[in-house]
């Protein structure tokens, strides 16, 4: 998978790419962490199938003003409650907003909070988000942050 880096192909497998596809999640190296098998057909209507291993935690890798970017995680992800939480170590004292974005970019909540340095864990109520993928965004006006999560 591309975009968050998180995820590696496992490589030396005979798959070509999948479309029409379905995918599931499920802990397959035993390192606590969920991992994702794509399954579906090739260009040639043949079954294929693909495992990505998760090579950690969902975090930023967006850049903003400065350069620098906010790691954050965000769990649980996939999460089937009302409520996901963000957190991440806070190196100064000051405002952050947190965003949930649909995946067309769709503003869909906002949260405003404060900080102060150390290890920050703010909740955010998601039970009026439908079924699916968003994204979560995090900034303070110098650094940015983004991870996707789905909602079951």
């Amino acid at each position: 998978m591309t975009g968050g880096g998180t995820f590696t192909e496992m490589t030396g497998t005979p798959f070509e790419g999948v479309e029409a596809s379905s995918i599931a999640f499920a802990d397959v190296d035993g390192d606590n962490d969920q991992d994702v098998l794509i399954t579906g057909q090739n260009s040639s209507f043949a079954r294929i199938s693909k495992l990505y291993t998760n090579d950690g935690m969902i975090s930023s890798t967006d850049d903003f003003t400065i350069g620098d970017s906010f790691d954050f995680v965000l769990f649980p992800n996939p999460s089937a409650s009302s409520t996901v939480f963000l957190t991440f170590e806070a190196t100064e004292t000051g405002a952050v907003t947190l965003k949930v974005l649909g995946v067309n970019g769709t503003l869909l909540l906002e949260q405003n909070e404060f900080v102060i340095p150390g290890h920050t864990t703010f909740s955010v109520d998601i039970a009026s988000l439908p079924t699916g993928s968003y994204f979560m965004q995090l900034e303070n006006g110098k650094k940015l942050g983004t991870a996707k999560f789905i909602v079951q």
